[in-house]
């Protein structure tokens, strides 16, 4: 059975409310090789993912703030996912449920901790471009991320954010040569304000967020297959108070491998590091493990 089950995921730092000096980490929505390959009319998918991600530094306007800077991150995600056939088109209305829990130091002053459930995100793909036979894809992915999120104005560190997103992302896979395929994906994110923004009930606003990605993964056989990946931030300007933060430009790569169990439950196991973050916890080593089962 061949890997295509790799649906829509998201390896992410969700945290919001750092110190108002400093700039929220975005939430970036990264794919995973295979998530713009449908599946047929009236399937399921349920998924679970971790990730476990440490930072040693943090960067203010492309400058390292000094040592004592460290964040920690646990972070779950819930996911389901159903195919359907609509006048001709397969989508897969879904939704995506974070939880877990983030740790860290900013320049020697201790955050804390922030625990918990994260912001609800709905979202549907169309697939606009569905040929098996070319193995030809291409989606539209429009997504709403709701403030239902464990949101405290007085702790430096969340889960949630409280404040309302709405992203468009394009994704397109095309196998290139035998067993070599290429995905790639562009995203676009608009943000609502938070105007509960640290102790002082400041209001966090940002500019439109932009992310491209891409992923290029080698069958080994039919159910295993490795892969690699380059993603790229820009745009995103926060300001607080109408003051700027600076914006996140944020580039990382992931490597890891994906295989097919018999009962079609699929395993992702991956690893990846920042090269470079103008405003953030810069993230020196992330594991990312998810499991899929298909019914």
């Amino acid at each position: 059975m061949k890997n295509n089950f790799d649906k829509l995921s998201f390896s992410t730092l969700l945290f919001a409310g750092l110190l108002p000096t400093f700039p929220t980490t975005c939430l970036a929505l990264d794919i995973d090789g295979g998530d713009y390959t449908p599946l047929p009319d009236g399937s399921n998918m349920a998924l679970l993912y971790y990730n476990h991600g440490y930072s040693h530094s943090a960067y203010s306007h492309g400058n390292n703030v000094g040592g004592g800077s460290h964040l920690t991150q646990d972070i779950g995600i819930l996911r389901m996912i159903h195919f359907m056939e609509v006048g001709g088109f397969i989508m897969d209305p879904q939704f995506l449920l974070p939880f877990g829990h983030v740790s860290g130091k900013q320049a020697g002053a201790d955050l804390g901790t922030g625990n918990g459930v994260g912001d609800l995100i709905l979202a549907n793909t169309v697939w606009l471009v569905n040929n098996p036979v070319t193995k030809t894809y291409f989606g539209v992915t429009p997504m709403i991320t709701l403030p239902t999120g464990s949101y405290d104005k007085d702790d430096p560190l969340n889960i949630g954010e409280n404040r309302h997103k709405y992203t468009l992302q394009l994704g397109y896979s095309q196998e290139l040569v035998d067993r070599l395929t290429l995905d790639a994906a562009f995203d676009g994110t608009h943000f609502g304000d938070n105007d509960r923004y640290g102790s002082g009930k400041a209001t966090l606003s940002q500019r439109t967020l932009y992310q491209g990605q891409v992923i290029f993964r080698y069958n080994l056989t039919a159910n295993l297959d490795i892969r690699t990946s380059y993603s790229r931030q820009w745009g995103g300007e926060q300001f607080v108070d109408g003051v700027s933060q600076g914006r996140p430009n944020e580039s990382k790569y992931t490597i890891g491998t994906a295989y097919m169990l018999p009962s079609k439950t699929q395993l992702i196991l991956g690893w990846g590091r920042d090269t470079s973050i103008d405003n953030g916890f810069k993230t020196s080593s992330q594991i990312n493990f998810r499991i899929a089962q298909v019914f």
